[in-house]
């Protein structure tokens, strides 16, 4: 069995007011800390990344160069449980190609006649 219902734009709003939004708990400011270390640290071993990556002149699999503009740093990522927090944990580093609007859902480069 399914069903479906249509609400009006005032019938939505009512029961927002209705169900509220989800309020969370302050996050405390120990684990704020944690996770604005973490992003710096992403950020810091990111400009290391590509500094060796530019130096090194190193190219991609279709021979064109990686850079910043074209390219993007990417993580494999598993969760992780700490103390009964759960935090996700990068598990392998990698760099790719940025997504582009020109590119086909493949990664190839359409063919223009």
């Amino acid at each position: 069995m399914q069903m479906s219902f249509k609400a009006s734009e005032e019938q939505k709003e009512a029961l927002k007011k209705i169900i509220g939004e989800p309020e969370f708990p302050p996050m405390p400011p120990e684990l704020k800390a944690k996770i604005d270390e973490a992003e710096r640290r992403r950020q810091d071993i990111g400009e290391q990344v590509w500094k060796q990556v530019v130096s090194r002149g190193l190219k991609d699999l279709l021979g064109d160069p990686i850079t910043q503009e074209t390219h993007e740093i990417c993580y494999d990522m598993e969760e992780k449980e700490i103390n009964g927090q759960h935090f996700m944990a990068s598990t392998q580093m990698y760099i790719q190609p940025k997504k582009s609007e020109l590119l086909n859902g493949d990664g190839d480069v359409p063919v223009v006649n």
